[in-house]
């Protein structure tokens, strides 16, 4: 008898040991960008109020540090690259069984696709970093039952152990996502011609899309959990265009709000988009966040939790973020680039044009300078541009603050409120940064000068 239990036990501790071996193994072995995205999540899983949900789109629109950072919402982005509806929903699901948040924002862009699930990679990309739980089984077999994927699903090591090979120095660091979920892009891309129409799609509930945000609605509302539908903004074909109409009766029929980005001049696609055809860059996610902020601090009533003690990982995760901005603003060569990152709330910037500088003749530039402030718009750029005059703009997106000055009317010095600022002069253009709130120069302010490929370059 004491035998059998020996046999027994030791074969229960081998079967843990080596349970605690293969999930090492998978671990080390799994693609480590969507995980270290989603994988902080389950630290701080009961704080947040506000999660979102969607696709790449969602993924690079949804920041939640800007939330933070002006409307004091902890919030946390679960949206993944390539996710139809139903793996919106699995990705819900599993995050409800760790978070009580009070609204769910989900961007409804391919409603109407009529496959339940995307390729099993993109699968993977959302699943990963899910704890092994019920849900997580149940959102396995709904989702690759089909395509045969259910175990690899579950137990990923079954086809990451090729990469033994392919194992690189960051598979062995823990490097987790500075923006609590979502992806921040520095480009400039010149839009696809975005399409104009009033007709709807008829939505029904045979779509898989339909039927599973429907689901969503009905779980939210037995945990008291309000839903916020969205159609984000890009250069979206007719078909598309009217996908989004349709979701408006849907929102109708469920008696929830629902925001069609497509229908409003939240952006200007012209300097707010990463590629031509669908991504935001950091200008466009800035103010489709913001806008997110101040209808959410109208319409649900969520408090604003900065100062709160509970709270202060998060002040740390928004100084690291900062920081992180930083760094690329110090690395960046392209103006392009870099007149997107100046537009932050936390930044004050300094910018000279000289007299008869070629880049009057890029309206995409023009449009970025003018693109700068947070509140208040730019008036005599395009004067100085027209005259070909020198031209001095002062932008401070913390208080408010924006100087302009033509030719002659530049100072030699600018008083401001942050203290007395030398004029960057350059001989095409020359950019100085502070920081908004203590006025300290950040010491990353640069001159630019015309490239080989004509786009303006940062001046060694």
């Amino acid at each position: 008898m004491n035998k059998t239990i020996s046999r027994v036990a030791t074969i229960l501790l081998t079967l843990i040991l080596l349970a605690l071996m293969l999930s090492s193994l998978s671990m080390l072995t799994l693609r480590k960008g969507p995980y270290w995205s989603f994988h902080p999540f389950y630290e701080n899983s009961d704080s947040y109020d506000i999660l979102f949900f969607g696709t790449s789109h969602g993924h690079d629109a949804f920041l939640p540090m800007v939330l933070w950072e002006e409307y004091g919402y902890a919030s946390y982005n679960l949206s993944s690259s390539s996710a139809t509806l139903p793996m919106s929903y699995w990705a819900a699901v599993n995050a409800l069984d760790h978070s009580q948040p009070r609204l769910l924002v989900v961007d409804c862009y391919r409603i109407s696709y009529p496959e339940p699930a995307a390729e099993t990679a993109f699968i993977h990309s959302m699943m990963d970093s899910i704890p092994l739980s019920l849900n997580k089984i149940r959102a396995a077999w709904d989702l690759g039952r089909d395509s045969g994927s259910v175990l690899e699903l579950l137990f990923p090591f079954a086809i990451y152990h090729s990469r033994w090979n392919s194992l690189e120095e960051a598979d062995f660091s823990y490097e987790p996502s500075l923006a609590n979920g979502a992806s921040v892009f520095f480009n400039v891309a010149q839009p696809d011609r975005k399409a104009d129409t009033d007709e709807s799609l008829p939505l029904s509930p045979d779509m898989p899309g339909v039927a599973y945000v429907e689901e969503l609605i009905r779980l939210c509302r037995e945990k008291g959990i309000e839903v916020l539908l969205t159609y984000l903004p890009y250069p979206a074909p007719e078909e598309e265009m009217m996908e989004a109409n349709g979701v408006a009766q849907l929102a109708r029929n469920w008696g929830v709000n629902y925001i069609n980005f497509l229908d409003m001049d939240t952006v200007d696609l012209e300097t707010d988009m990463f590629d031509s055809y669908s991504h935001l860059n950091y200008s466009g996610a800035n103010k489709v966040s913001r806008y997110l902020g101040e209808y959410i601090s109208e319409t649900y009533g969520l408090e604003d939790k900065r100062g709160e003690p509970d709270y202060g990982w998060m002040d740390q995760a928004l100084a690291d973020y900062k920081a992180y901005e930083l760094q690329l603003l110090e690395q960046e060569s392209y103006l392009s680039n870099y007149l997107l990152m100046l537009s932050g709330r936390d930044r004050a910037s300094c910018i000279y044009i000289a007299g008869d500088s070629p880049l009057y003749e890029d309206e995409i530039l023009l449009k970025l300078l003018e693109n700068l402030p947070v509140s208040g718009a730019v008036q005599q750029l395009r004067e100085a541009a027209a005259c070909g005059e020198a031209y001095l703009l002062y932008v401070d997106n913390a208080g408010g603050g924006l100087l302009e000055y033509v030719g002659g009317e530049i100072p030699e010095t600018l008083a401001t409120p942050l203290g007395s600022i030398e004029i960057p002069r350059a001989e095409y253009i020359g950019i100085s940064v502070f920081d908004a709130l203590t006025g300290e120069d950040l010491g990353c302010g640069r001159s630019f000068v015309p490239g080989e490929d004509g786009s303006f370059v940062r001046e060694f």
